[in-house]
């Protein structure tokens, strides 16, 4: 897990390589090409292309000392008179798969998988 920095930019050649294809397109089109070549090149043309899109940035490893305090300051930050009903809501569909009351008290929470090794760690602390 690392960040490299950036990657080079590579958007002249995607734009060569999507007129390449639209050329090949209007050239099958027009009957200049048969089908077995159209998609033998096309399909060329298409793993180069794929192989010079961005790719998405490897995240880091989370810092789970301070998503350990914040899930401590939860309770604080869910009560303040400043945060409504609906953003407690979108919070908690983000945060929890499944939450589980009773006779309206919370007895149950099952985190997303992204979010359940923060508590894993919570509770270990």
């Amino acid at each position: 897990m690392s960040n490299d920095g950036p990657e080079p930019d590579h958007s002249l050649d995607i734009r060569r390589i999507d007129a390449a294809m639209a050329n090949l397109r209007k050239q099958h089109l027009w009957s200049a090409i048969g089908d077995r070549e159209f998609k033998s090149e096309y399909q060329r043309l298409q793993r180069q292309r794929r192989a010079l899109e961005p790719r998405p940035l490897v995240q880091s490893t989370p810092n789970l000392d301070r998503a350990a305090e914040l899930l401590q300051n939860l309770p604080a930050l869910w009560e303040h008179p400043g945060v409504t009903q609906d953003q407690r809501r979108d919070l908690a569909r983000e945060v929890f798969d499944e939450i589980r009351l009773r006779e309206g008290r919370l007895v149950a929470v099952k985190p997303h998988p992204e979010y359940a090794p923060l508590f894993a760690y919570s509770l270990w602390e």
